[in-house]
């Protein structure tokens, strides 16, 4: 059973164990996040609802172990928004490897920066970009 409301929430959690170097992704109606290895980018989307759309009480993750150079970009549906069109995975792609690898900090404004190009004058939703970089321990 569908529980329509025109309110509703998302989940996008993402947990790496730093011994490991395994990521675990947990998504529900969120955007979809990427990893960037060397200057590939990897999508990570898994089909479910928002919570609260849909009865269902476990949700799909995903695992990936990490490298040292590789990030992690999450975003917010207003960054999708902002890219105006229904490709907006693949347009995403496009501005992430078009990125210089420099700190976490300096893409994720840079993402902005290009995001925000391509909207109209007026914010509909927040934007908001949480990048992480990966790195061995030196020492």
């Amino acid at each position: 059973m569908l529980f329509r409301s025109e309110r509703y929430a998302t989940l996008d959690i993402c947990q790496v164990n730093l011994y490991t170097g395994i990521c675990e992704f947990m998504k529900a109606g969120a955007a979809a996040s990427y990893i960037i290895r060397n200057r590939h980018v990897q999508p990570v989307e898994l089909p479910a609802m928002a919570p609260g759309l849909e009865k269902k009480t476990g949700y799909e993750k995903l695992r990936v172990r990490l490298r040292p150079g590789d990030y992690i970009v999450m975003i917010t549906d207003g960054v999708c928004d902002a890219l105006k069109n229904s490709q907006e995975t693949k347009s995403m792609e496009t501005v992430l490897e078009d990125l210089k690898k420099q700190s976490p900090q300096r893409m994720s404004e840079e993402i902005l920066a290009k995001v925000s190009l391509r909207q109209d004058d007026e914010n509909k939703d927040d934007m908001t970009v949480l990048v992480a970089g990966f790195w061995e321990k030196q020492g």
